[in-house]
């Protein structure tokens, strides 16, 4: 809806990629949600929390490095999809 009401804008701030990009990790985040409610039904609490650790880490990771050698947002969006592709793998595997 964002990218209809402000298509018209003129400015010089490139707002597209970055949209496009917290689009396509909102939506793998929503991904998991399903595997989420799956592992917490089946008593498997305990794995659930260790991804959540795991999870939480690197994302606390990326935003230090992130701020720490000025890579850029696109190194954290791209912490946040591997950690959803981590998150996904590490719940099939174990």
């Amino acid at each position: 809806m964002s990218y209809v009401m402000f298509n018209d804008y003129n400015g010089i701030v490139n707002w597209k990629l970055p949209w496009f990009f917290l689009l396509f990790v909102s939506c793998t985040n929503l991904l998991v949600l399903p595997l989420n409610a799956m592992l917490d039904g089946t008593q498997r609490q305990q794995l659930l929390m260790k991804a959540n650790i795991v999870s939480q880490l690197m994302i606390a990771i990326s935003l230090w490095l992130d701020n720490l050698f000025r890579l850029g947002a696109i190194f954290s969006w791209s912490i946040t999809i591997g950690r959803n592709i981590i998150f996904f793998t590490v719940s099939f595997y174990i």
